[in-house]
């Protein structure tokens, strides 16, 4: 092949190595995958309102690529967006900016209907804006939700909403794909509990707008509070902790859950974050906890080798404070990245065990390891794929599950043991198949998507 014929074919946008914008985070750039933000990508965050979905946009991602010299367009669709969010997350200064010395632009716009959002987008893209928000993408979808027909698939607005939806997606996937320009879309979205399925406990959250959203994004972070807990400092409420599920990742696998601490209004907290993953931490040689002397505290990390003490166990934010440099370099984004080497750990951090009088007699004799929302389980983990694995009661349908390989079924109590030896039997096989698999086998599994 000549130069010619080769430059020809490059015009065809053919596939080129992954680039990355820098997240200085370390909690987000983690979940993104460890690199920082790819170009040309589209990056769907949902969660329940008032979880702090566009705090940590504003401040963990816009504001760090303004710094970086990004032109930001902001789709403000859910008119949220005011000046003491942005001056309280960075954004402010660089609002409407033209001093390109100062960084880079950013522009809000309030269009919420889909015409409008997609002409806007075009015209953006053709402006040569690298980094398009939209928030929140259910505002835009919600004619799905709203009338008596809602749920009625022969309802035709309802069927409308969704093809525009669909389309809307597929147009910023082709942009998205552009090789010369790499225009990245951050899509922020609300949540909402699903209805109808297979489902056991509390209905579970799911991103809103249906399959369109996940199908053309390629990362999807799913943000729940855990539980009501929020951390105080001098009497006053300062953040809340949350944690990430990985829904979807062109990037990396798995599907378990990270525990955080979103300040408010100020994005990701790192220091509440290690004071959470001091505070929860065992005092185990290759974990970082709190070492107790009386009244006198010590912290533990396997790399901390010089020594940080406080007295009175209500200090430990302050002493964070006060050691940040030497505490924040213990840590990097892999401790918020995906590894299934770590599953009991991170799935401890989940669950807590309710009252066991509640299981029928003849599985009260059962070894239980865990259980959530109504789920007791005598076996659960994450296998080598990042597919969860189990074998639980449900009290309140008071049904026997058997979940391995992405399928469920319905056992009885005679056979929840040999449910967990079928289970442990399937491991063992696709365990064996992967320390058989060639070294070039091992290498595509990694390097080729």
């Amino acid at each position: 092949m000549n130069e010619k014929d080769l430059a020809d074919l490059l015009k065809h946008n053919p596939f080129s190595k992954t680039e990355y914008y820098p997240i200085k985070n370390k909690v987000l750039n983690g979940l993104l995958g460890g690199q920082g933000l790819p170009k040309g990508s589209i990056v769907h965050i949902a969660a329940g309102s008032g979880t702090g979905k566009s705090t940590v946009c504003l401040k963990d991602i816009c504001a760090d690529l303004l710094k970086q010299g990004q032109d930001i367009a902001y789709i403000d669709a859910d008119r949220g967006i005011n000046t003491a969010i942005m001056e309280s997350t960075g954004v402010l200064p660089y609002h409407n900016n033209t001093d390109r010395s100062k960084g880079g632009c950013f522009m809000v716009f309030r269009k919420s209907t889909f015409h409008e959002i997609n002409d806007l987008i075009q015209e953006l893209v053709n402006k040569n804006f690298s980094i398009i928000v939209i928030d929140t993408l259910s505002v835009i979808d919600s004619g799905m939700y709203m009338g008596k027909d809602a749920y009625n698939i022969e309802n035709m607005r309802v069927g409308g909403e969704a093809q525009k939806l669909r389309q809307l997606m597929k147009n910023m996937n082709v942009l998205a794909e552009q090789d010369s320009r790499k225009v990245n879309f951050i899509l922020l979205n609300h949540t909402a509990k699903e209805i109808g399925g297979f489902s056991f406990g509390a209905p579970k959250e799911a991103p809103k707008g249906g399959e369109a959203p996940i199908q053309y994004s390629d990362i999807v972070i799913q943000f729940y509070k855990y539980s009501d807990k929020s951390e105080s400092y001098n009497n006053k409420p300062i953040g809340q902790k949350v944690y990430a599920q990985i829904v979807k990742s062109r990037y990396i696998t798995g599907k378990v859950k990270t525990p955080f601490f979103i300040r408010y209004g100020k994005g990701i907290s790192n220091i509440l974050t290690y004071k959470e993953i001091f505070e929860s931490g065992k005092p185990t040689e290759d974990d970082c906890y709190i070492e107790a002397k009386g009244r006198t505290y010590y912290l533990r990390h396997p790399n901390l080798f010089e020594e940080i003490k406080y007295v009175g166990k209500d200090n430990l934010l302050q002493t964070i404070i006060d050691n940040y440099q030497v505490i924040n370099n213990l840590f990097t984004p892999n401790d918020w990245m995906i590894n299934t080497d770590r599953e009991s750990e991170i799935l401890d951090v989940e669950y807590t065990l309710d009252d066991l009088s509640m299981l029928p007699k003849n599985l009260q004799d059962k070894k239980v390891v865990t259980s959530m929302n109504g789920n007791v389980y005598f076996m659960r983990g994450i296998d080598i794929y990042g597919q969860g694995y189990g074998v639980y009661y449900n009290i309140g349908t008071k049904k026997i599950v058997k979940e391995m390989n992405s399928g469920t079924e319905f056992i009885n109590a005679k056979e929840v043991d040999k449910a967990i030896k079928d289970i442990e039997e399937y491991l063992k096989a696709i365990q064996d198949e992967e320390d058989n698999k060639s070294i070039e086998d091992k290498l595509d599994s990694v390097e080729i998507y």
